[in-house]
């Protein structure tokens, strides 16, 4: 995106997410409670939008990003 003289990217929805939790020192999501808890309460994701994201995006963070573990359990609770 173009404003002005400056250019800066805009992440998805799906990798901001990844990275808030991949950045988030004390954020591990080892079994599917702790991902809706964190979901639910810790960020207050809107559901509907967090069912209607793309998985893809999610596959690709963990062959490439840090914290593949909770991603990977944050993709299991997406596809369930």
């Amino acid at each position: 995106m173009n404003k002005g003289d400056y250019a800066f990217l805009i992440a998805s929805p799906e990798k901001a997410l990844c990275d808030l939790i991949a950045n988030s020192s004390k954020v591990i999501l080892r079994y599917m409670k702790d991902v809706e808890i964190y979901l639910e309460q810790d960020i207050r994701m809107d559901m509907d939008e967090f069912y209607n994201m793309d998985a893809t995006i999610f596959e690709d963070y963990i062959n490439v990003g840090k914290k593949a573990d909770s991603i990977s359990t944050l993709l299991k609770f997406l596809r369930r």
